[in-house]
This record gives C-alpha cells, sequence and structure tokens, in this order.
C-alpha cells in the first residue's frame, strides 16, 4: 500500500512538471492580447498564463527536491521547505506592510466598490499617445500630439479645483466625464465651468458606473442645491453591470474581501509593473502572425487636409452590431436605467432636473466614415478574435459593400433605445454621436490613436454641446 502510494506520488509530481513545460511551450494568443492591448511577456505569454506556468514550475520544482530525495534526506528536505515558504510570506508580508505605509501612492481610494482619486492630489505628466504595451500592432502610426497634463483633485478626492457645498450644475459619469489623460482646464467639465458662468462641480471618477453614479449623488451631491444634474452615459461599458453595488466593505463575503487585499497589494502592482518593463521589452518586435486580422490598424481618417489614425478593439466593433431588441432586452441596461431612474427621482425631489448625455465609442463614431475603404475579411477576422462565432450583424458579411450595409442597418440601435426611454419619460437626452463625428468631418481628430477617450479636441466640442444645451452658447 506504502510503495502504490509513493508512486502514485511521483507519478502526481511527473505530471505537474510535464504541465509546466506544456505551459512554458505553448504561447499565449498574442494576436489577441495585441487586439485587447494587454501586455505580452517574452514576445509570447499573457501575464496570467506567465503567472500559471511560473506557479506550475516553483510547484513541479519544489515536489521533483521532496519526492525523489534520497530516503534519508526526504524528512530534512520537507522541514527546508517549510522553513522556505514561512520566510517567504514573512517577507513578502513585512514588504507590503511597509510599501503601504510609506509609500502610499495608490492611484484610487476604495470606499466599498467606489472609486475616488487620493485627496489634493497635484500630478503633472506628459501624455505620449502611444500603444502602451512593447508588443504591440505591426505598424505603429502617429498619435495625437503629445502634450502636459496636470490633474488635481479636491479634498474629496474628485476632480475639482476644490471641494465646494453648493453647485449650480451636477456632473455624473465615469473617465469620460472625469476627463482622462486631458489636463484640468481642457476637460469639457473644466471648459463648462469656465465658459458658462455656472458653478459646475465635477464627481465623475474613472471606471464607474450608473449605480456608482446614484451612489456618488447620494454621498456628494444631494444636498449641493444643484438645479441641473448631467448624467453621461457611455456606450463602451456603463450597460455592464447586474450585480448589486457593494457599499462597503462590509458587503463583500471572506474571499472577495482577501481578493481586494491582494489585488490592491503594493507588492503587487511594483511586480507586475517590473514584468512589464522588463520581460515586456523582450522580443517585443518579433513577428506576428496575424493572418491580416492587425494589418488594417490603425486606420486612418483625412478630412481638411489632416490624417489621423484609429485603433480600435474587436469589441467595441461587436458593440456596434448589437440589436435594438437584444440590447432592450439585457440585464446590463436594465441594472442601468433603474439607477439613473432612482437617481431622476431622488433629484425630482431637491427640485432639479437631469439630463441624460450619451457618449458613443471610437469606433461608432469614425469606423462609419471609413468603411467604404475598410478590408471587410480583416475586420471579420479582427472581430473573430473574441471567439468563433460572429455577431448576428456580420454572419452574413463577406465583402466591403456588405460590411458597409450592416454597419448602417445597426447605426444607433444602442442609443435609440435609450433615448427613446428617458425622452418617453420628458427627460433631456443629449446625443454626442453627431458632434464628435461632424468634428471629425472638420478634421479635427476627437479621440486619440490609441486610447478610447476623447482627446482636447473631443473635450472642447462636447463642451460647445453642453454649453448649448444650457443656452450658455
Amino acid at each position: 500500500m506504502k510503495t502504490a502510494f509513493a508512486f502514485l506520488v511521483r507519478l502526481a509530481t511527473v505530471g505537474v512538471a510535464s504541465l509546466a513545460l506544456v505551459a512554458w511551450a505553448m504561447p499565449s494568443n498574442v494576436v489577441r492580447l495585441i487586439s485587447k492591448e494587454e501586455y505580452i511577456l517574452l514576445g509570447r505569454y499573457g501575464i496570467d498564463h506567465f503567472h500559471a506556468a511560473t506557479v506550475l514550475t516553483m510547484v513541479a520544482a519544489v515536489a521533483i527536491y521532496v519526492v525523489f530525495a534520497p530516503v534519508h534526506l526526504k524528512r530534512q528536505r520537507r522541514v527546508a521547505v517549510v522553513a522556505w515558504s514561512l520566510t517567504v510570506v514573512v517577507a513578502l508580508t513585512a514588504t507590503d506592510v511597509i510599501l503601504r505605509v510609506m509609500f502610499d501612492d495608490a492611484a484610487y481610494v476604495h470606499v466599498g466598490e467606489l472609486r475616488l482619486r487620493p485627496p489634493n492630489m497635484d500630478h503633472r505628466l506628459v501624455y505620449e499617445d502611444a500603444p502602451l504595451p512593447h508588443r504591440s500592432l505591426p505598424t505603429i502610426r502617429p498619435g495625437y500630439p503629445s502634450y502636459e497634463v496636470r490633474m488635481r483633485t479636491d479634498a474629496r478626492g474628485l476632480r475639482n479645483p476644490e471641494a465646494l457645498d453648493a453647485a449650480d450644475v451636477l456632473l455624473l459619469g465615469d473617465s469620460f466625464t472625469e476627463g482622462s489623460r486631458v489636463g484640468d482646464d481642457e476637460t469639457w467639465a473644466g471648459r463648462l465651468a469656465a465658459e458658462s458662468g455656472l458653478v459646475v462641480y465635477n464627481l465623475a471618477n474613472s471606471g464607474d458606473d450608473p449605480q456608482k453614479y446614484l451612489a456618488k449623488f447620494d454621498l456628494f451631491g444631494r444636498d449641493m442645491g444643484a438645479g441641473t444634474i448631467i448624467v453621461t452615459l457611455y456606450e463602451g461599458n456603463d450597460f455592464r453591470r447586474s450585480a448589486p453595488l457593494k457599499h462597503s466593505v462590509d458587503d463583500y463575503d471572506l474571499g472577495e474581501a482577501i481578493g481586494n487585499y491582494f489585488r490592491f497589494a503594493p507588492i503587487r502592482v511594483r511586480y507586475e509593473r517590473l514584468l512589464r518593463e522588463g520581460l515586456g521589452r523582450i522580443r517585443a518586435d518579433a513577428p506576428v502572425d496575424d493572418r491580416g486580422a492587425l494589418d488594417w490598424l490603425p486606420f486612418p481618417f483625412e478630412a481638411n487636409g489632416r490624417i489621423s489614425w484609429y485603433f480600435v478593439k474587436p469589441k467595441r466593433i461587436e458593440l456596434m452590431f448589437t440589436g435594438a431588441p437584444a440590447f432592450a432586452a439585457d440585464t446590463g441596461w436594465h441594472t442601468a436605467r433603474d439607477a439613473v431612474d432612482a437617481l431622476i427621482s431622488a433629484a425630482a425631489r431637491k427640485g432639479a432636473r437631469v439630463i441624460v448625455a450619451y457618449a458613443p465609442t471610437k469606433a461608432r463614431v469614425m469606423m462609419p466614415l471609413v468603411v467604404d475603404a475598410l478590408d471587410a475579411v480583416a475586420v471579420l477576422r479582427y472581430v473573430q478574435l473574441l471567439g468563433d462565432s460572429l455577431p448576428d450583424g456580420l454572419t452574413d458579411v463577406r465583402d466591403t459593400e456588405q460590411l458597409a450595409a450592416a454597419m448602417a442597418r445597426y447605426e444607433g440601435e444602442m442609443e435609440r433605445v435609450v433615448r427613446d426611454y428617458f425622452e418617453d419619460r420628458g427627460i433631456m437626452f443629449v446625443s454626442l454621436t453627431g458632434p464628435l463625428r461632424e468634428a471629425a468631418k472638420r478634421g479635427l481628430q476627437t479621440y486619440f490613436t490609441y486610447d478610447q477617450h476623447w482627446t482636447p479636441d473631443g473635450h472642447r466640442v462636447v463642451a460647445d454641446e453642453m454649453l448649448r444645451v444650457l443656452g450658455r452658447r
């Protein structure tokens, strides 16, 4: 019996070692990782793949060290493994605690699922519109010109010059309203405040969604006396949530709490940063066997003698072919609209009106302008990086003419559902799709090349539209 058990243990050890070798031998889907703008290590592994292969290798090495040890050394090696393990755990824990205490440089402060910036932050950087991962598209085109960004937060950790107790206009939204990669004075919120003559207070944070908009209003905005509340809904990811918002640490179960502790651990953040910058540079320029799926990106758009380039993720293209019936029945849309409805009711009790602004994706604004020049086969291959199946709107597409027809057929379907819902309830709805697209036709680059957000020019367009809506233009 003992001999059989020992044999099974050795067999399991060999199995784990074999799995480790297979994990290193098989690369990740590099083309798919590039399409999602994810980091690639050693030119062939996604970060999760690399971690899995590393863990398997460590487990296999320790198992081989112990299981295949001579009989007289087995006990000694077991004790050594336990001692090493405890030493590593203690060292990592101590390092993490020191980093948390001495280097409080987290990008966000978390209140349950709500995220706030560190209070009274004053951060400067030069933003370069270029791919973040070292291994990226086969052809890199020039992005929006580089410029200096200054980002300040108030005492609440919100992007305002100062924390106010009263305001005329409250803004709720995600990174498009907070102003990602754009300076304080160039965000549409900053422009609106400077040019409207109104007191504007921005409650938005990157990563927020409609349930968080409602929570932010309850937390900060309910008693500010604002007469107008502008809620910006981003087409890209504001309709994904289906679970209730967690408002405090008490809403998390033990597993979730532990997961969050390690997820935001500063030692992990620094470790992954080292991996990206160190191993991410190795073989970053290796050839990519993409079968033409990436060759068309970033795509160009020329207007008024100016060429701008645009990279879009396959998920954003797939989203363009969401039909109104499917979206209207989607749980994510119901969750979002219920949160906005609750916000509208809370605002009405305070005598405030709500304006719903709709922010489209870069793909939806720009791709219809260039569809006649696109290779439909390449676009389909690119979308299929998400999986083998295509969305219903693309299953019968074989050429560019059919792609253009499908794009026209699905144009604005999601937006129409949102517009009809709120306008039927007497809520003002503002579409930013038309202004952004018309600005692009005039030669303005309203979205960054490699990032999904609005450029300073895009924020200018949105600010002008909001000023018009508020009667200040």
